[in-house]
């Protein structure tokens, strides 16, 4: 029922039906669109019978565009399930994903719950063919599965909307504020000729409103081609982020936003309009005011706020950016300069055996290590940041769990060929594999220092048994590597010889002074030339792995960094508007300060004073913020606090030095007013 879960309906012929997966029955394909686009495009496929590697399938439909699960899939086929298989008998390395639909009122967690005893019972009826692990049944929802990694991204990227959002209201309402003080005499005449408050207050609301829709419409085109240049980047890595659409729910819930915040933050300014005082606006119409600050709370207010906000973005987007330097810079165990790496694909038909497969692998290792250019050649299974070999329990005979040992689990890499040299892991102790242990039928490992730092302590483990699926000798010691995630926590490795496995590994790792282009376009006839059914797939540098598993934090980073910019704009734009709006309100007040001899440097420090009082209560205000939501970030963070001095100190003089920017033009016009004009115009 796997397409009947997702609701698909194939655009070409049929999905297929459980009996397609019963043993001896034709094989059968689905075809994802973009496959069948690649092969022919022809609506007569349906019927006919391809070759995938070295067996012929039928193939029986080809799906929608849109349906891309898993993300990388070209076609799916039916899993045949053979009871009498050799591989059904070896419980401890079957490993498959099942994707189900809960009933309903069924939660996660009671699903989890019944799967813990099964998985128990199943302990209990198969012993022989599981290790003393941990749970082998783990339920987990679909959303956390295919955008578990975005979710504390996109809770931090939404709070940063929604600051941008309050920045952007407070600026259009100080900005609508000084607006409507420059219609005081218009809307005095209109309340001298009659109009109620309330008429006042409407058209200025319904003013700000259209203003609104106006600026929503633009926001939402610049976010359909923002959109737009998203999907065309390369986006494997998140495939929801693949599936974004403008649609009928998301344009509804925007343009209700942009509406009512419009209403709402453009309420303000209209009510306190709209109390005008009738014979005050007259008189004082043509002349400028010396009003002092206590009639521009609310602009001021607004400003503060601006401040505070910006602060906090400029600070997020300082400490995602230190943090992702620091990952950049981080150690992970082995040297991915100069590497590629490459995935094989065995046809059953002409590979049955590991012994064919290791024949295949033996023989390619020689000639890739002969290449001019080409320094080691390793293959395995659990390659950092490339493929992941499994992890289950481990014991040692000779030595027993130690109180307060963390529970015996590790991870298992199957590696053959110069696989240490090939990726630049330190074996800090003991030796590496040699031919001869690869010829050999006695099972020798290599552990990492994790393993010996949590079991062995200060003892030397050279020479100690180990039980990590097959009983083994430990020979040497690799220094620790990180694995899949350069954020991950210390975890044991085993590595075992690929040869003595049927799980033996297939990913080859080549480390050459070559360009990697060169390299991988080398193998790749290699491997055609040996056998052209052997698949020859995921091609890249080991660099670029890494840069992979970086994206979420690139992804926050990069886009908490744009809001962190359009708030500093926003920011300079609202405190100039502010400042300009104070200056003029002061004119009178300025030119008989000047006609009683204050000179141009104490007008220019006391408007450039009043900006730093506006900027140092949002600074204040921001930090008392980041107290209470800076730890919300902790989950985007590496190796840097919340609160760190460098990034609160970046956000800090950023913002002093737009509010100082902003501050510059109305202080020079400040000093520019003649006060003889100034009172004669009195």
């Amino acid at each position: 029922e796997f397409f009947n879960l997702y609701g698909v309906r194939p655009l070409l012929g049929r999905v297929y039906r459980p009996e397609d997966s019963q043993p001896g029955r034709p094989q059968v394909v689905v075809l994802s669109y973009r496959f069948w686009q690649q092969i022919s495009g022809d609506s007569a496929i349906i019927g006919r019978s391809i070759l995938l590697g070295d067996q012929p399938f039928e193939v029986i439909g080809v799906l929608p565009q849109s349906f891309a699960f898993p993300r990388t899939a070209l076609f799916w086929r039916p899993m045949v399930l053979d009871p009498a298989a050799e591989y059904m008998k070896d419980r401890g390395y079957l490993t498959e994903l099942f994707v189900g639909r809960l009933k309903d009122g069924v939660t996660l967690e009671s699903a989890r719950a019944e799967l813990n005893t099964i998985d128990r019972r199943w302990h209990q009826q198969f012993a022989d063919g599981y290790g003393p692990g941990g749970h082998l049944l783990i339920a987990q929802s679909f959303v956390d599965y295919q955008a578990g990694q975005l979710k504390p991204i996109t809770l931090a990227l939404f709070g940063a909307v929604v600051f941008v959002l309050l920045i952007a209201c407070a600026n259009i309402a100080s900005l609508q504020l000084v607006r409507a003080a420059g219609r005081m005499r218009e809307i005095a005449v209109r309340a001298a000729l009659g109009a109620g408050r309330a008429a006042i207050a409407r058209q200025l609301i319904v003013e700000s409103a259209l203003l609104a829709v106006a600026g929503g419409a633009a926001g939402i085109a610049l976010g359909w081609a923002g959109l737009r240049a998203l999907t065309q980047l390369d986006l494997s890595q998140f495939p929801a982020l693949k599936q974004l659409r403008l649609d009928g729910t998301v344009l509804a819930f925007t343009m209700g936003i942009v509406v009512l915040a419009g209403i709402a933050f453009g309420a303000a300014p209209a009510l306190r309009a709209a109390r005008v005082d009738i014979n005050d606006a007259l008189r004082d119409s043509g002349r400028g005011s010396s009003s002092g600050p206590g009639r521009n709370r609310f602009l001021r207010a607004s400003v503060v706020v601006q401040n505070a906000l910006t602060l906090l973005l400029l600070t997020g987007a300082a400490l995602t950016i230190r943090s992702l330097d620091r990952l950049i810079s981080t150690d992970p165990g082995f040297l991915p300069e100069n590497v590629v790496t490459f995935t094989l694909t065995f046809p059953v038909a002409r590979f049955p055996t590991q012994a064919a497969r290791y024949d295949f692998t033996s023989d390619l290792d020689a000639r890739l290590a002969a290449l001019p250019g080409v320094q080691a050649v390793g293959f395995g299974a659990g390659i950092p940041f490339t493929n992941s070999g499994g992890s289950t329990h481990y014991s040692l005979p000779d030595t027993p769990e130690q109180q307060g040992e963390p529970q015996r689990h590790a991870n298992q890499a199957w590696i053959y060929g110069d696989y240490f040299k090939a990726l630049g892991i330190q074996i800090v102790r003991g030796r590496a594999f040699t031919a001869e242990d690869y010829a050999s039928p006695q099972h020798v490992v290599v552990v990492d220092e994790n393993l010996v730092r949590q079991s062995f302590g200060t003892k030397d483990p050279i020479g100690a048994r180990i039980t990590h699926g097959p009983d083994g000798i430990i020979v040497g010691v690799a220094r620790a590597v990180k694995l899949r995630d350069l954020t991950e926590e210390a975890h044991p490795t085993v590595y075992h010889i690929s040869a003595q496995s049927k799980y033996g590994g297939n990913t080859a790792v080549v480390r050459s002074t070559l360009p990697a282009a060169q390299v991988l376009t080398t193998a790749r006839a290699i491997v055609r030339q040996m056998d052209p059914s052997v698949i020859f797939y995921a091609p890249k540098t080991l660099n670029a792995s890494i840069a992979e598993s970086l994206g979420p934090r690139r992804l926050a980073t990069n886009v908490l960094s744009g809001f962190a910019a359009i708030s500093l704009v926003l920011a300079l734009l609202g405190v100039y508007a502010a400042m300009s709006y104070v200056v003029s309100q002061r004119t009178k007040e300025i030119g008989i300060r000047m006609a009683l001899g204050a000179q141009r440097e104490q007008i220019a420090g006391m408007v450039l004073q009043d900006g730093a009082v506006l900027a140092v209560s949002g600074l204040a205000i921001g930090l008392i913020a980041l107290l209470g939501l800076g730890r919300l970030m902790q989950s985007l963070l590496y190796g840097v606090g919340v609160f760190d001095p460098v990034a609160i100190g970046t956000g800090v003089a950023l913002l002093g030095g737009i509010t100082a920017a902003a501050c510059f033009f109305p202080a020079r016009r400040a000093v520019r007013v003649d006060p003889v004009v100034t009172i004669r115009s009195e």
